[in-house]
């Protein structure tokens, strides 16, 4: 399994699924989208120039996208942790920023 593979595509499908709406799924492999945004390459394409413009994804978006999904139990300490320092940890075990700024 493609770990970082499936870190990185589940963050850019979020940080896409914010901008396009929920027709975009990610797996290990593949960023993928349905109906109306599959049929519309010039909105995927001016998605993704317009975040790469911005330097994005960025720390920012992962902490956005483990704040909107349901967390599991990553690590025995997890409960000792800050809200905050949380979020990042979950963040930086659950997303891959830089990896995701590549695919």
């Amino acid at each position: 399994m493609d770990v970082s593979g499936r870190k990185a595509n589940q963050l850019l499908g979020r940080v896409l699924e914010n901008r396009l709406g929920p027709t975009v799924t990610s797996n290990d492999l593949t960023v993928s989208f349905r109906e109306d945004t599959a049929n519309s390459t010039v909105a995927i394409r001016d998605a993704l120039a317009e975040l790469a413009r911005a330097g994005r994804p960025t720390a920012e978006d992962a902490l956005r996208s483990v704040a909107e999904t349901a967390r599991g139990w990553l690590s025995k300490f997890q409960p000792c942790l800050p809200a905050d320092l949380e979020a990042k940890y979950v963040a930086s075990s659950s997303t891959d920023v830089p990896g995701a700024k590549t695919r």
